[in-house]
């Protein structure tokens, strides 16, 4: 059998253990977040009109919310967060939520564009997950530009926030999408460091890889997810094919380790949820690593288990 077939079985399988979970009539689920709060489990996501893409004006624009008690019956909320196209980074849209619990208020980080399809990264809070307000002092950074493409007159990456709290030195990294001043081929998984949530001192690229010129579709690096398990660090990417991860001892640099094809979904979160982890995926069929199906779709789960080292897809199923 050739490799190429064995690939495509390998696909197909993996795709198999996702359940369709969420999905709007007329609408599609992109890139997203969970956060668990009163044994309930909150969604935020891009929301988008079926058929239109990122950069079609008026699409895009809306943070959506979804909630359920047990993953598999979910019930829509009112939007979280509608752009506001008075305001010069979100003349575009907004998109690319992430949600952050601290001493009982809710952090929702979120990216947005403006005309000229520059991206910028923002911050509104909550105090119960359903009314949200903008911070004062968006957008909350930009990229440097000794190493980064960034300009407010050019298409360029400032997307895809993630949080990660280190514990032991009790600070916040944000993980976000940026792309390479030196190499227009190339793009980054990027670090910021906090104290409190609101300044942020850049790091710099913590994974640094070319576009998936060779795969089914060639992709930027994108859609990071952080964890910290067994004293080692598990970044999750989106890129070419699918879902990627790699494995370090630190979370500052992992240009040099190994990347490894988890599955080939579509802007993943891994996430626990009553002792389990869980691997989502949307905006596609999970098995269309051509994107044929793009922007049609909803929300797709599917579990996850560590065999040792390395993390293994299973079917989903209700707990």
């Amino acid at each position: 059998m050739s490799i190429q077939k064995i690939f495509k079985n390998k696909i197909q399988a993996t795709a198999d253990c996702f359940k369709k979970v969420f999905e709007v009539n007329g609408r599609y689920v992109n890139d997203h977040c969970f956060i668990t709060h009163n044994d309930e489990i909150h969604l935020f996501y891009i929301d988008g009109e079926t058929g239109k893409g990122c950069y079609d004006l008026e699409n895009e624009i809306i943070i959506g919310h979804a909630v359920s008690k047990d993953l598999s019956y979910w019930e829509e909320k009112k939007p979280a967060l509608i752009y506001d196209k008075s305001l010069y980074f979100e003349e575009r849209g907004i998109f690319a939520p992430y949600v952050y619990e601290k001493e009982g208020r809710f952090y929702m980080f979120y990216s947005s564009h403006n005309f000229n399809k520059a991206q910028f990264m923002c911050l509104a809070f909550s105090d119960n997950l359903y009314e949200w307000t903008r911070y004062d002092n968006n957008p909350l950074f930009r990229p440097s530009q000794g190493w980064s493409l960034w300009k407010e007159n050019i298409p360029c990456s400032c997307r895809d926030p993630h949080i990660f709290h280190d514990e032991d030195k009790d600070e916040y990294v944000m993980l976000w999408v940026a792309d390479m001043l030196e190499n227009p081929k190339m793009s980054c998984i990027a670090a910021s460091v906090s104290k409190n949530l609101f300044s942020w001192r850049e790091a710099g690229p913590v994974l640094i890889r070319e576009h998936s010129f060779y795969e089914s579709i060639t992709c930027k690096t994108e859609s990071p997810c952080l964890l910290k398990k067994d004293n080692l660090y598990y970044l999750f990417y989106r890129h070419g094919n699918g879902t990627k991860y790699c494995i370090s001892d630190s979370y500052t640099n992992f240009t040099y380790s190994d990347s490894y094809y988890l599955s080939p979904s579509h802007a993943s979160e891994i996430f626990k949820f009553k002792d389990y982890w869980y691997i989502s995926s949307c905006s596609r069929a999970v098995a269309d690593i051509e994107h044929k199906t793009d922007r049609s779709m909803g929300l797709f789960l599917a579990k996850l288990a560590w065999d040792g080292l390395h993390p293994e897809i299973y079917a989903f199923s209700q707990q």
